[in-house]
């Protein structure tokens, strides 16, 4: 691990200067500065291998802790294994702020490409997100993030790109604040809306929160599987390697008999895959943030999910279910058995789907954010002139490429404004002229 004043970042990159640490930047702390008020020390580490990610394995996690982040696969052992398997012949860089010898921000970035055309990425891919910004929301934040953008400003490549920018969270709103101070040239794009579930206290008041057609295709799917066997919800915390490999075998052998399966496009028949998701799994499970859930139906598994719980929410990364029993809909009904359950508890207050909202997961949602693409241009003409280039000729040709998948996840999202404003409407007006059918419109398990 390199330890460095700003200065001597910057003469590492190929600057001149004198070793410092950061003074204050913004006006605020100026004015406080020359008030004589301490604003005590920052200093910039640079980890320059996965093996020195892993030995600020301690600090990092701790900050994670602090931070508004939740997804457990942020913590620095999961994303080191994380970049041991996509990414293990890339150069890697960990850029940590410390406040008065403690750690308050924290950007682990990778590039796949050669130098001089570092793209400099966070850890993450569709399979499995990883590296998050990190922020200590109750450090100087102006002061820590300036001291942040100016390593970011003299790091050696072409660009960075994070392409899971939470646009609505604290860290990145203060990230891309720090960028304009800098003046350094940035471009950012919406990509997508995640759903996400609220828990609460009640059920009932939830599921009648829902959609009437929704309610009532999950009544008749529950009634339909319970007449034809017995209907189990298996909620699994695997405790050793053993037990873990078997069941995350026995969920993605479901997985496979989909369409993922003949498609090769599962887990199973995605080479090296499985064995990323046991060692995540078994590195999750050390800290009680992993589970297997499944929907029994006379004893055999018929829907899987694979899901992380951290900071009093459970993330959704993997699920599915046997087509032989479509006409149940198993993996909603897997959801909502455990909805139910969860309501019930007091350790879960949200559900995360993590990726883009669907049809599916905008039945439960109640509420949605926002993820975005994000491009910085180091302090160097080239990478200025590539932000230009993206403004005004990638970002229209991807428009034009991408415009069938917008048209569809801007449906997805006007089914799930459409369920919040206007289903519940809709549906007391039906039960007030059908009063026969109300004892069908809420489920009780």
């Amino acid at each position: 691990m390199i330890v460095l004043g700003l200065a001597g970042y910057a003469a590492c990159m190929g600057n001149s200067g004198n070793s410092r640490v950061a003074g204050p930047r913004s006006p605020k702390n100026a004015m406080l500065a020359q008030k004589g008020i301490d604003l005590g020390k920052l200093l910039l580490k640079t980890l320059t291998s996965v093996e020195s990610l892993r030995a600020a394995v301690d600090s990092w996690d701790d900050l994670w802790l602090r931070s508004e982040v939740k997804l457990p696969v942020a913590r620095a052992e999961t994303v080191a294994q994380w970049l041991d398997h996509f990414a293990p012949r890339c150069a890697f860089t960990g850029l940590l702020v410390e406040e008065d010898d403690r750690l308050v921000a924290a950007l682990p970035l990778f590039s796949a490409a050669p130098w001089p055309f570092h793209i400099w990425r966070l850890p993450g891919n569709p399979w499995s997100p990883a590296g998050e910004l990190l922020l200590d929301p109750e450090s100087d934040v102006d002061r820590g993030f300036d001291t942040l953008i100016d390593a970011l400003a003299q790091l050696p490549g072409l660009l960075l790109r994070f392409d899971a920018v939470v646009t609505d969270s604290l860290r990145w709103q203060a990230l891309e604040s720090a960028l304009n101070r800098r003046k350094l040239s940035c471009a950012d794009a919406k990509r997508f809306e995640i759903a996400r579930v609220s828990i609460g206290d009640d059920w009932q008041e939830y599921l009648a929160s829902r959609g009437g057609n929704h309610r009532r295709h999950m009544g008749k799917a529950l009634r339909r599987a319970r007449s034809r066997g017995l209907v189990e919800l298996q909620i699994c915390r695997p405790t050793n390697l053993d037990e873990l490999e078997r069941l995350l075998r026995q969920a993605f052998e479901i997985e496979d008999r989909c369409w993922k399966g003949r498609e090769a496009s599962s887990v199973l028949k995605s080479p090296g895959i499985f064995e990323f998701f046991l060692k995540q799994a078994a590195l999750l499970s050390r800290e009680n943030q992993c589970e297997v859930l499944f929907l029994n139906f006379d004893g055999q598994p018929i829907a899987f999910e694979y899901a992380w719980t951290a900071k009093q929410t459970y993330f959704s990364p993997k699920v599915g279910y046997d087509e032989r029993y479509e006409d149940v809909t198993p993996g909603q009904l897997l959801r909502y058995l455990h909805y139910e359950q969860l309501h019930a508890g007091e350790e879960i207050n949200e559900v995360d789907y993590i990726g883009p909202l669907s049809g599916a997961t905008a039945k439960w949602a109640t509420n949605t954010y926002t993820i975005g693409r994000l491009f910085i241009a180091p302090d160097r003409i080239l990478s200025r002139l590539a932000i230009s280039m993206y403004r005004h000729v990638w970002r229209r040709l991807k428009k034009l490429k991408s415009s069938l998948q917008v048209r569809k996840s801007a449906s997805h999202y006007s089914q799930f404004l459409q369920g919040q404003a206007g289903e519940q409407r809709k549906d007391s007006s039906k039960e007030q002229r059908k009063q026969s059918d109300s004892p069908g419109e809420i489920v009780s398990v």
